[in-house]
């Protein structure tokens, strides 16, 4: 499992945007983002790579576990409680199906013009990616990750803290329970 540093320096850091879908200066750093995984995924061809936003909680060694359910799968994304994925923990076996699958969403991602941009930009896009490759049978190598993986439940091994507060200084009261 490759562990990448990608770090960014939000400009203005007096303006919290984090997790404000509908912002546009938040849908930028959200396609930046996304264009940051392509490169690190063409960059580490062969690799096992973990995607993590910052606002995750790690509560015991999950490298292991983690791996054996990567032997089957190219692509594990947490779930949601609603039956989509969450972008927030995002294990992806770095080859030509999940670069295919990654150049076409985010090819398609770059397409939508800025203000055209609807909330839950570009989470709304890899669900429905997804759903799209699904429908073609182009997906056996994808899954969710199970609740241990994002959501606080029994042998939670990451804890993804998703809107754990409206302010930066709430997040950090939440991930420093």
């Amino acid at each position: 499992l490759k562990i990448i540093k990608s770090l960014r320096c939000q400009e203005d850091n007096q303006k919290n945007i984090l997790g404000k879908t509908e912002d546009l200066g938040y849908s930028d750093l959200m396609l930046e983002r996304i264009e940051k995984y392509l490169e690190i995924l063409e960059e580490h061809v062969g690799e096992a790579i973990l995607f993590l936003d910052a606002d995750v909680v790690f509560f015991e060694n999950f490298v292991d576990d983690l791996l054996e359910k990567m032997a089957t799968k190219d692509f594990l994304m947490q779930g949601t409680n609603s039956g989509s994925g969450c972008g927030g923990i995002m294990a992806i076996n770095s080859n030509e199906q999940t670069l295919s699958f990654w150049r076409e969403f985010v090819n398609e991602c770059r397409d939508i013009r800025r203000e055209d941009r609807a909330p839950g930009f570009p989470e709304v896009q890899i669900n429905e990616k997804i759903n799209d490759w699904k429908s073609k049978n182009k997906m056996s190598w994808f899954s969710f990750l199970p609740p241990e993986y994002g959501y606080f439940s029994e042998g939670c091994k990451i804890y993804h803290a998703i809107n754990g507060g409206h302010t930066l200084i709430e997040k950090k009261a939440v991930l420093q329970f």
